[in-house]
């Protein structure tokens, strides 16, 4: 069976955050820089929580992230314009 590949761009950010894998990959989507400084910036704030809640809670963290930017590009997007085109419709269906 195939899969749509015309999900709906929530759909597909989710996707991504399960197929991630790893923390890294996570840091990546969320645009948190390689450098060891972006990386420890970024977990800083997570270091004094106890036991495993600092890991959980800075995966959420991450995974708003790259879900709050994901919604951004999503809202942003213009609709396509042909060349030649301000409407970006096509001349021939119009006459």
């Amino acid at each position: 069976m195939r899969r749509n590949r015309n999900k709906n761009p929530r759909d597909q950010i989710e996707e991504q955050l399960r197929r991630a894998g790893s923390i890294g990959k996570l840091e990546h989507l969320a645009g948190i820089g390689p450098s060891e400084d972006a990386r420890n910036a970024f977990w800083q704030r997570y270091a004094r929580l106890p036991d495993s809640t600092d890991l959980d809670a800075g995966v959420a963290q991450l995974k708003q992230r790259i879900r709050a930017q994901a919604a951004t590009r999503t809202r942003t997007k213009q609709p396509h314009v042909s060349a030649g085109s301000t409407t970006g419709g096509n001349d021939a269906q119009r006459r």
